[in-house]
């Protein structure tokens, strides 16, 4: 080992014109580098995960070198210009920020504003000089060539292929094209928000998620869909992205059931989709289903519930909470049936006490 640390600067025309010092090194601690021949000027590439080439962090080729580029401003428009000159569809591009972040290359473009129809990144407006942390590096993913699409509005929803209009596989549209959503039974990623997705549909009950395989699926766009009880829309929440390296696929297709409700309906939200008797309580207030909090929820409570429903209250029983990952209001906290009852609406009730229910404190039932 005879040059064990070197100090350069870049600029020196070789190795030894460096500052360097001679210290004892273990032969498990060699250099290596690998290099790279000049690149095309104006070339983009996606960088990022070496198994696939449609989706990474976006790099372009300026004066021989690659380089990234600063995500502020990144948007849909720019990413499509990206695909299209890899060669992929500029439709359904999705833009990221922040995306398999390096440490070591330059900045080459910042604020980079495309109209989405260039055939070359180069052709958009951009800057060669500006500010941005060193993890901002834009990304894109890309969709094949051969796509469909539409001219639909971006984050519109619908269901498709479903028994009736009110159910079907759920698909949102993103970048002009219509996709679906990957999701999995009692997963803690992979979950859609099948209420907020009634809603934008124009249902004022709430929804529920089932699940199915279809061979006809044109694209997977959305992984995971994480919203907050207060959100309105879903451009409000927090959308991961389908790639290859998203553990889903069409095996794992979401789809949607929406209802309407009756105010003062009572129904059982089957649990695992196993038996239509077992599931989660839900009641109709005000438009909206929502839960039963399941702290002081008995068997006297179940038993009246069931008779609710047509069920015998014999054998009828509380099971405390199952967990659901859809989020519903939180309706009735103290619910005080004798289990004589017909109806739950003749128990006292009452909502004191909603802050030591959290989410996941839904009263569920097995009736008989």
């Amino acid at each position: 080992m005879h040059s064990s640390y070197f100090i350069c600067y870049g600029i020196e025309a070789s190795l030894l014109k460096c500052h360097y010092y001679t210290s004892s090194c273990g032969y498990s601690y060699h250099a290596g580098v690998e290099c790279e021949s000049p690149c095309i000027e104006g070339s983009v590439r996606l960088e990022g995960d070496d198994r696939y080439e449609e989706f990474g962090r976006v790099e372009v080729c300026i004066n021989g070198t690659w380089g990234t580029i600063c995500d502020n401003g990144w948007d849909n428009n720019d990413a499509s210009v990206v695909c299209r000159q890899l060669g992929y569809s500029p439709y359904g591009a999705i833009a990221k920020t922040s995306y398999f972040t390096e440490n070591w290359l330059p900045f080459h473009l910042y604020s980079v504003n495309c109209s989405g129809n260039e055939s070359t990144l180069l052709n958009c407006s951009y800057s060669t000089t500006g500010s941005c942390y060193n993890t901002q590096d834009a990304g894109a993913i890309c969709q094949g060539v051969g796509i469909a699409h539409n001219n639909c509005t971006d984050y519109a929803v619908r269901l498709v292929d479903g028994a009736t209009t009110k159910e079907g596989i759920a698909q949102i549209c993103l970048n002009r094209v219509w996709g679906t959503f990957c999701s999995k039974e009692n997963h803690y990623f992979y979950r859609v928000d099948a209420n907020l997705i009634c809603r934008e549909l124009g249902y004022n009950g709430s929804g529920m998620t089932y699940f199915v395989e279809s061979s006809s699926v044109d694209v997977l766009l959305v992984a995971d869909m994480s919203c907050s009880q207060s959100a309105t829309s879903i451009k409000q929440c927090n959308l991961t992205h389908y790639t290859k390296l998203s553990r889903c696929d069409a095996r794992h297709t979401a789809a949607v059931r929406c209802h309407n409700c009756t105010e003062g309906s009572v129904r059982l939200i089957p649990y695992d989709s196993y038996f239509e008797d077992v599931g989660r309580v839900e009641v109709c207030v005000d438009g909206s289903w929502g839960s039963i909090c399941y702290h002081h929820f008995t068997d006297n409570d179940a038993q009246v519930v069931c008779k609710h429903l047509g069920y015998t209250a014999l054998g009828s029983i509380s099971l405390g909470r199952l967990r659901y990952y859809n989020v519903i209001p939180l309706h009735i906290v103290n619910l005080n049936c004798t289990g004589n009852e017909e109806s739950i609406w003749d128990c006292p009730s009452s909502t004191q006490g909603q802050e030591s229910c959290t989410v996941y404190s839904d009263a569920s039932a097995a009736c008989h």
